[in-house]
């Protein structure tokens, strides 16, 4: 069940695909994991998402990203 949203943000589309298990930001051409946003685009990501109604699923990946980070610690 993937999601797409899109919004102009400084100039550009951002393209924002809400996977089961990610979030992948596509800005200018380049691919990022929703976590290796920069702290404004990732906020914008963010509010978008909860616009489009999916906020518990962004949830869900960024617990389960920390979960994995912590035991790789």
């Amino acid at each position: 069940m993937d999601q797409l949203i899109e919004f102009p943000y400084c100039g550009g589309i951002v393209r924002v695909q809400v996977q089961a298990k990610a979030v992948i930001v596509n800005f200018f051409g380049q691919r990022f994991q929703f976590s290796a946003t920069k702290a404004a685009l990732r906020e914008r990501v963010r509010l978008e998402i909860r616009k489009a109604g999916l906020s518990s699923q962004l949830d869900r990946i960024i617990r389960r990203e920390a979960a994995t980070a912590r035991k790789h610690m």
